[in-house]
């Protein structure tokens, strides 16, 4: 029964990861203005992975961008050492200013506000980390072992920054394992100009971020046991589904998580209902 389904999860996770790659995140000019930012430039992914959590992904990766803009606007350089130099006070209060009311509903002002002094002191910390460890360019970060790297390398790479926990770092190792991410893209380009060859290789080691939505529809679909589940079993189904780079499952479990795998669930423009044990019972289909 589970080899059955994980062999059905992987021809759709295929076609998902195919018409994931190719779409256009944004269309906003905003949107392609930042991105552009972030490929280009070697402290902006690692501010906005910073940013990335509680808040709209769209919105912490535009952040970098607006960061930017005003540092120009004080006669100083987008880089960590102006980062430190400015402090958390200021950058809170530009991360604040962006914001605006952009705040997700749910976030009361307790709440902003824890956030805003969390990821003001990450941010001004991991910049202190880069102009002191790292000669002030974060590129510098993936240049071990001659820039051929590994998933498990990028994770604790990323992990010894404050405010990139498990999930973030397990997220972007899998995307440099893709090899078709901005910070991968705009990473490989500046390093080939050093005479370094950026490459991960063994993407099989990846590991698929486990959050809120992928324990709601792995459990939903029957891929696990709710009162047994590890997660190690998370692990190893998404080994299952697709060995070459187990990671890269989230990507559609997320998304049917949050789009339609939800507390009022939308089973019926579900990619997954095909397989569910929930959907199949909620629609009186067995």
């Amino acid at each position: 029964m589970l080899l059955g389904k994980v062999d059905r999860i992987r021809v759709i996770l295929e076609d998902f990861i195919k018409r994931h790659v190719s779409a256009v995140l944004d269309e906003s000019e905003e949107m392609m203005r930042a991105r552009e930012f972030n490929r280009s430039d070697s402290l902006a992914p690692l501010i906005a992975t910073i940013c990335d959590q509680e808040i709209s992904a769209d919105d912490a990766w535009k952040i970098p961008f607006y960061m930017s803009s005003w540092l120009r606007e004080q006669g100083r350089e987008f880089d960590a050492s102006s980062i430190v130099e400015v402090g958390i006070k200021n950058v809170k209060r530009v991360i604040a200013g962006f914001m605006g009311d952009r705040w997700p509903r749910r976030m009361d002002v307790q709440k902003r506000l824890m956030w805003l002094d969390n990821v003001s002191f990450w941010i001004v910390d991991a910049c202190r980390k880069i102009r002191d460890e790292y000669g002030n360019y974060p590129d510098n970060l993936f240049v071990v072992k001659g820039g051929t790297l590994s998933p498990p390398l990028i994770y604790f790479i990323l992990k010894q920054f404050k405010g990139i926990g498990p999930k973030k770092a397990s997220m972007v190792a899998r995307d440099f394992a893709m090899g078709v991410w901005d910070w991968y893209i705009g990473l490989k380009e500046r390093l080939k100009q050093r005479g370094i060859d950026l490459r991960v290789e063994y993407p099989e080691f990846s590991e698929m971020p486990i959050d809120v939505h992928v324990k709601r529809v792995f459990q939903r679909v029957g891929l696990v046991k709710e009162a047994e589940a590890s997660s190690q079993d998370y692990q190893n189904v998404a080994r299952l589904i697709y060995p070459k780079l187990p990671g890269a499952v989230d990507i559609l479990i997320w998304c049917v998580g949050r789009e339609y795998c939800k507390d009022s669930p939308k089973c019926g423009e579900c990619p997954l209902n095909v397989v569910c044990d929930y959907s199949r019972t909620r629609l009186g289909l067995v």
